[in-house]
C-alpha cells in the first residue's frame, strides 16, 4: 500500500510508515503507525446487565458464556463490590455470593487485546433478620422468650438440653426447666419460599442448686475422733461458688469448722450411741438455692461406768466449761430416770445432792451458795440396781 496523501484510510491491520521529505534539501524523516485488526479484539459478554440474588439463593451464576471462546482466550472476573467464589474467577461463568458489581475481562493472549463487560447483582432479601431476647433471673429455672416476627414471616423456638418451651411457634412465650449452666435458645424465621432464612441465638446462664446428701459414719474400738469430708457425696455441678454452714451441733462431742468440706468429730468420754448434726449448702450468688443434709455418727464402743469424766470446771459464766456435764446423761436423759449425784468436800461432807441430776452443777451447794475453789468428789448413781455408778473428782478453778 502506497499513498502520497497526508491522511489515508486502510482496510487491513499492520504497520504503516509515513515518510516526509523536504524537496529543497532532500532531507526526510519517518514515523510508524500500527493498526490492529479488529478481528483480534475478543468479545466480552457478562450476560444480563443485572441479576437478582434472593433469599432462596446462596449464590448466583454470572453467565459469561456469550463471550469469545478459543485456546488463546483467557477470562478474569473481578468484584468491584461483593464477593466471588475464588474457584470460579478464571472461568467463563463465575459464582457471586453477595450483591455487588462484577466485571468480566476477556483477553486474547496472541494479540494482547482485551475487552470488558459489567454485571450488577441485586441482593433482594426484603426480610428482617431474627432477634431474640430472654427475660428472667439467673436464680430461676424459668423465664420469658421474646423474638421478632416481621410481616409475612413465621418463627420457631428451639432449645438445647431439657428446657421446655410452652408455645414454640409464638414469638413471645414462656420457657421452663432450664438447666444449670448455659442454655441455648434459638429463634428461627421463615418467609414465603424462604425457609429458615434467619436465626438468632440467646444464651441463658442459670445458677445451679447444690445437692447435699446425708452422711453416715461409724466410730468403733478405741478411736476417739473421725475426719469427714461432707462434700464427697454431694453434688455441686454447675455451682461455681457455694457455702457450707453447720446449722445444728451434736448433743455430745465436738466438731471443727468445716474447711473445704472437711471437719473432725471428737467423741466425748463415756459416750456410746448415735449423734446427729446438720449442715446446709447454699449457692453464694443465688442464696435461695440451698439444700440440707444430716450427718449421723454411730459411736460403737463399750463404756465402763466407773470411767472418769473431765475433772475441772470454771464456773465464771463465760459459757465454757462452767458446769459438771456427763455426756452419758446428755445423750439420752430418759435412759437413767432414777439417777442421782452426791458431791462431797475433802472432809467427806455432802455439799450438793440432786436426783435426777440436771447435768448443771456449777460449784454451788444445795442453797446456791458458791463453794470455794478446790477439789470435790462425786458419786453419780446411774442405775443402782444394775450397779452403774460413776465416781470421780472435780476441781473448781477460779
Amino acid at each position: 500500500f502506497v499513498s502520497d496523501q497526508a491522511v489515508v484510510e486502510v482496510e487491513e491491520g499492520g504497520t504503516y510508515v509515513l515518510t516526509v521529505t523536504n524537496n529543497s534539501n532532500g532531507c526526510s524523516s519517518t514515523d510508524e503507525a500500527i493498526v490492529t485488526d479488529l478481528a483480534d479484539v475478543p468479545v466480552a459478554d457478562a450476560g444480563p446487565a443485572s441479576v437478582d440474588l434472593t433469599c432462596l439463593d446462596a449464590a448466583v451464576v454470572l453467565d459469561g458464556t456469550g463471550s469469545e471462546v478459543g485456546p488463546d482466550i483467557a477470562y478474569q472476573w473481578t468484584a468491584i463490590s461483593g464477593l466471588l467464589d475464588p474457584g470460579t474467577v478464571n472461568q467463563p461463568s463465575a459464582i457471586a455470593q453477595e450483591g455487588g458489581v462484577y466485571v468480566l475481562t476477556v483477553t486474547n493472549s496472541l494479540s494482547g487485546c482485551s475487552a470488558t463487560d459489567t454485571v450488577t447483582v441485586n441482593a433482594i432479601i426484603g426480610l428482617d433478620d431474627a432477634e431474640a431476647v430472654f427475660e428472667g433471673d439467673e436464680c430461676s429455672v424459668e423465664g420469658f422468650l421474646l423474638g421478632n416476627q416481621p410481616e409475612n414471616t413465621t418463627g420457631m423456638w428451639t432449645a438445647s438440653g431439657g428446657a421446655v418451651i410452652d408455645s414454640p411457634e409464638d414469638f413471645e412465650t414462656f420457657v421452663s426447666n432450664l438447666g444449670p449452666g448455659t442454655n441455648i435458645l434459638t429463634w428461627t424465621l421463615s418467609g414465603p419460599n424462604c425457609p429458615d432464612y434467619s436465626s438468632a441465638e440467646v444464651q441463658v446462664l442459670i445458677e445451679g442448686l447444690p445437692v447435699a446428701n446425708n452422711d453416715n459414719e461409724i466410730i468403733s474400738g478405741n478411736d476417739d475422733s473421725i475426719e469427714i469430708n461432707l462434700l464427697d457425696n454431694d453434688i455441686t455441678f454447675g455451682v461455681d461458688n457455694f457455702t457450707l454452714t453447720i446449722i445444728s451441733q451434736p448433743v455430745s462431742g465436738t466438731i471443727t469448722d468445716p474447711v473445704d468440706g472437711n471437719l473432725t468429730y471428737t467423741v466425748s468420754p463415756l459416750f456410746s450411741g448415735e449423734v446427729i448434726f446438720e449442715y446446709v449448702l447454699c449457692n453464694t450468688i443465688c442464696t435461695n438455692l440451698c439444700d440440707t443434709a444430716t450427718v449421723r455418727i454411730t459411736v460403737d464402743r463399750d463404756i465402763n461406768p466407773d470411767d472418769t469424766v473431765p475433772n475441772g470446771i470454771t464456773p465464771n459464766g463465760d459459757g465454757i466449761n462452767d458446769g459438771l456435764v456427763f455426756d452419758i446423761l446428755l445423750e439420752d436423759p430418759t435412759k437413767y430416770p432414777d439417777n442421782e449425784i452426791v458431791i462431797f468436800n475433802r472432809w467427806g461432807d455432802i455439799v450438793f445432792q440432786q436426783g435426777p441430776y440436771e447435768n448443771a452443777w456449777m460449784g454451788t451447794d444445795n442453797s446456791g451458795n458458791e463453794l470455794p475453789a478446790g477439789t470435790y468428789y462425786y458419786i453419780l448413781r446411774l442405775d443402782v440396781a444394775e450397779s452403774e455408778i460413776i465416781r470421780g473428782d472435780v476441781t473448781i478453778v477460779k
